[in-house]
């Protein structure tokens, strides 16, 4: 229980971090699926489409590009303090799929709040 707890309230303080960004400027729909490794591998995923950002805690299956990382780093890259290239470069974080649109992402972080 005590994880579920932790991941409701980590969820909750990422996807406000994301509330700001909105109407961005990406043609493509990506849907990012996310393992939180320290949280039992609990899963969400961050989705583009028209132009809005839609995160849910769950899996997104059908999913461009996957990221396995700890909560803490995902708070990090969120709120900018460290950078997906450079977590992904240094092995702290694991991921695989489109390149190109995780490359998506990593500059949409940018404009979390």
């Amino acid at each position: 229980m005590e994880i579920d707890a932790r991941f409701d309230d980590f969820f909750e303080e990422v996807k406000t971090a994301f509330k700001s960004v909105n109407d961005v400027d990406v043609k493509d729909h990506i849907a990012i699926h996310v393992n939180v490794t320290d949280m039992g591998n609990r899963p969400f995923y961050i989705e583009i489409s028209d132009g809005l950002i839609d995160l849910e805690p769950y899996g997104y299956y059908d999913n461009d590009a996957v990221i396995n990382a700890d909560s803490e780093i995902i708070l990090s890259m969120v709120n900018r303090r460290t950078d997906l290239k450079d977590e992904y470069t240094f092995g702290r974080i694991g991921a695989f799929g489109n390149l190109y649109k995780l490359s998506v992402l990593r500059d949409l972080f940018k404009y979390a709040v």
